[in-house]
């Protein structure tokens, strides 16, 4: 038996037996008290009727219909004695006054009472350890007009007792037949999912993150099913990212060490390459050294961003001139796609404290975004603004846009939205997730808003 199958049937077992012990305590060691209790009550009741019948001089018909009618209805032998304990009446009309039963009652009630009393007499007698009866006296206008005894017998609570005991003890043993039969199948109807959340997290943790869990219950581990599937489904999407940035990668790599290679070869092969061409080999060699080399930068920023290490290195600096040098460094990537970059600010002369080099890479890597994602002949808007003493800064293109289903994954490593692997439309999915990185290490809200056919505006907020 599986341990968590065991485990469920055991407690379920266990809260059977509790049960049956709980019901068993009151049933059994409660009962009689119970019973002792409801009917020293109604025996009390009765003292005080017959009682008051006998001070107000009601007729002894009257009382001895009362207490043959309170007998026969109660099972309780009910005696009316004068001052000095003679018999006058009793409930058992077929029985004579002077039986041996009567005449104990009255000895004893004889023996506890004293004509002064005014509170009632009640005791117990006993046979070994079982109650065999409930003996209750009372005075009557301090025993002027005599006394009431009642006995009820105990033999009925007995007899109820020795029978709930085997009724129980049979109930008990039917009960935990069937119930052992009802715990088992509901243990495994409750582990069932639970087993197979098990495997499937398993095969998640193989790699397989196709595996999906079915549960029909709404119950907390339907929720819990529902969370392992959405884990899966970002794993895979993480996976099928990586797996992109790792052909994205390799198309990047290869292309620039494809060129230095060819043009290193050309440059070799002196006899036929004159001088300008050499020049010109160069020069390309260069250039796709130089995006080799920031390409591995911008690998080498992210890992050191994310690895919690970094250190912001904040001080006071000239925003618009910041923005400017962004400008100069992307101005080639501008003039490409003839991008016309435009800023709009409230204050040309705009101070902050932040970490200037990594305040450039935001901007950097936001701009070049946009020049890539926008129309020839397109146009970049630069915007800064002031709300509720924030600094808003927005950057607007009139590009393609983005689906609204792909903006969430905007600022994941490795992601880009055109799969082409278009070198001009794209890089290698790092700059977005680089700018998210800076932007919480600085503590600033950001965010993104697009529309296809119309553009794409990324937005964040400088607090001081």
């Amino acid at each position: 038996m599986n341990k968590l199958i065991g485990k469920l049937w055991g407690f379920i077992i266990l809260n059977i037996i509790i049960i049956f012990a709980i019901s068993w305590i009151f049933q059994v060691v409660f009962f009689e008290k119970y019973y002792v209790y409801q009917r020293t009550k109604i025996m009390q009741e009765e003292l005080n009727e017959v009682s008051l019948m006998i001070q107000n001089s009601i007729s002894s018909d009257d009382i001895l219909n009362e207490i043959i009618d309170f007998g026969s209805a109660s099972n309780c032998l009910v005696i009316v004695t004068d001052e000095n304990f003679n018999i006058n009446y009793t409930s058992a009309t077929q029985i004579k006054n002077n039986n041996p039963i009567i005449l104990e009652n009255v000895k004893y009630i004889k023996t506890q009472i004293q004509p002064q009393t005014q509170k009632t007499v009640k005791s117990f007698k006993t046979q070994g350890t079982r109650f065999t009866s409930i003996v209750m006296g009372n005075s009557v206008n301090d025993a002027q007009k005599g006394y009431v005894i009642i006995q009820s017998f105990m033999e009925p609570i007995n007899e109820t007792t020795s029978v709930l005991k085997k009724q129980l003890m049979i109930v008990c043993l039917f009960s935990l037949l069937i119930g052992s039969c009802i715990a088992f199948i509901l243990a495994n109807k409750f582990s069932k999912p639970i087993l197979e959340i098990n495997e499937a997290s398993k095969r998640i943790a193989e790699g397989d993150f196709d595996t999906v869990v079915s549960v029909k219950s709404k119950d907390e581990v339907a929720i819990l099913a529902q969370t392992i599937n959405h884990m899966s489904k970002q794993l895979k999407q993480k996976d099928n990212i990586k797996k992109q940035f790792i052909a994205n990668i390799s198309h990047e790599l290869k292309t620039p060490l494809s060129s230095i290679r060819a043009y290193g070869e050309l440059l070799l092969d002196c006899d036929i390459v004159d001088n300008n061409e050499k020049d010109k080999y160069a020069e390309i060699i260069i250039m796709n050294s130089k995006k080799l080399n920031n390409m591995v930068e911008d690998i080498l920023e992210l890992s050191e961003i994310q690895s919690g290490n970094y250190i912001l290195e904040s001080s006071s600096f000239c925003l618009i001139a910041l923005i400017e040098d962004v400008l100069n460094d992307i101005n080639a990537l501008a003039a490409e796609k003839n991008v016309q970059i435009t800023l709009e600010t409230f204050n040309d002369t705009l101070l902050i404290t932040a970490d200037k080099d990594k305040i450039h890479s935001v901007f950097c890597n936001i701009l070049q975004n946009a020049i890539r994602h926008s129309n020839l002949n397109g146009i970049v808007e630069i915007k800064l603004t002031n709300i509720d003493s924030n600094l808003h800064i927005c950057i607007i293109d009139n590009g393609d846009g983005i689906p609204k289903d792909k903006l969430p994954y905007i600022w994941d490593r490795f992601y880009k939205v055109d799969k082409s692997r278009k070198s001009e439309k794209s890089g290698a999915g790092l700059g977005m997730a680089i700018v998210k990185e800076i932007l919480k290490l600085h503590n600033y809200t950001y965010g993104i808003e697009s529309q296809v056919g119309i553009g794409t505006q990324v937005w964040f907020d400088i607090t001081e």
